[in-house]
C-alpha cells in the first residue's frame, strides 16, 4: 500500500538505509543488502524493477507520493477535459486495454457503433463543464496498481464521487484508468 508522511526520513535513522549515505564510509545509500539503483520510482509500479533486471527497495517518501498523487491528479483531468470538450476518444485513449474492453462490451455496441456513438459526442458550455474537486485516499494495491476517491463539480453543483483504479503503463510512461466504480 502507498504511505507516506509530509516528513522526509531521517538520514541518520538506525537501520534507514539512508543511514550510510551520509558517512565516511560510503557515499552510496544502501539497502540492508547492500546497494540499489536510483531509479525513479514513482514511474514504476512494484516488481517493475525485478521484471527489468533491477534492484532497489525503497519505501515511497513523501516526495515520491506527492509526484503519483500528480500523475494520477493529471490523468483524471485529461479524462475530464476529453469529456468536457466532446473528445470521448481521445480519453478512452487513458484507459488500459483491459479496462476499454470492459467498457466496450457494457455498452452492446460493435466497433463500428461505439466510435460512430462517441465519435460524434458535442463539446459542453464551458460553464457546465464537470471539474475535478478533490483527488484523495490514494493508495498503492499490491500488484502495483494505485486507487483514488476522485470527487466532481458540474458546473455550478456539486458532483460525485469514484473510485479510480490506475494501471501504471511502462511503454507510455503514464497511469492509465483500469477501473472506474461508485463510492
Amino acid at each position: 500500500m502507498l504511505t507516506g508522511t509530509d516528513q522526509d526520513p531521517d538520514p541518520g535513522a538506525q537501520g534507514s538505509i539512508f543511514s550510510r549515505a551520509h558517512s565516511t564510509e560510503s557515499r552510496q545509500p544502501r539497502t540492508p543488502d547492500g546497494p540499489y539503483q536510483r531509479t525513479p520510482t514513482h514511474l514504476h509500479p512494484p516488481g517493475w524493477a525485478a521484471a527489468h533486471g533491477l534492484f532497489f527497495r525503497v519505501h515511497p517518501s513523501a516526495a515520491i507520493v506527492r509526484l503519483i498523487v500528480a500523475a494520477l491528479t493529471a490523468t483524471v483531468r485529461e479524462l475530464l477535459f476529453c469529456a468536457n470538450v466532446g473528445e470521448y476518444l481521445h480519453g478512452f485513449a487513458l484507459y488500459s486495454d483491459r479496462y476499454l474492453f470492459q467498457f466496450m462490451d457494457e455498452t452492446g455496441l460493435t466497433l463500428d457503433e461505439f466510435r460512430a456513438e462517441f465519435d460524434s459526442a458535442h463539446a459542453r458550455e464551458a460553464n457546465d463543464w464537470t471539474r475535478l474537486s478533490h483527488l484523495g485516499d490514494v493508495r498503492r494495491l499490491d500488484d502495483g496498481r494505485a486507487t483514488a476517491v476522485v470527487t466532481y463539480v458540474d458546473g455550478d453543483q456539486p458532483g460525485g464521487a469514484e473510485r479510480y483504479t490506475f494501471e501504471f503503463s511502462a511503454d507510455r510512461g503514464i497511469w492509465l484508468i483500469d477501473d472506474i466504480a461508485q463510492v
